[in-house]
């Protein structure tokens, strides 16, 4: 994810550069339409949840790299999470 977070800011740096402002939630729109198909739920979930129907890049980004981080504790079978306010992930083994 994070390389493909990386090139789609190339490509909104390269518009900017020709001075094409496309605003965090046109951005965010955009971004989340490069995604896979298999991210669907998600994109559905964020765009249900946003505050007053309006996107922003941060809670986008946010919202992917969690997804991530869940789909990878699911595939090697544990349990992540992370109390508020810390700063690493605690790993629980399934019983």
């Amino acid at each position: 994810m994070a390389e493909h977070l990386s090139e789609f800011q190339d490509v909104v740096n390269q518009l900017t550069n020709l001075e094409i402002d496309l605003g965090d939630e046109l951005q965010s729109c955009l971004l989340l339409g490069t995604l896979p198909d298999s991210w669907d739920t998600l994109v559905v979930a964020l765009n249900n949840s946003a505050p007053f129907g309006v996107l922003s890049m941060s809670m986008v980004k946010e919202s992917l790299f969690n997804e991530e981080r869940l789909e990878l504790c699911l595939y090697i079978g544990c349990f992540c999470y992370r109390k508020q306010g810390e700063k690493s992930i605690k790993k629980v083994s399934k019983k």
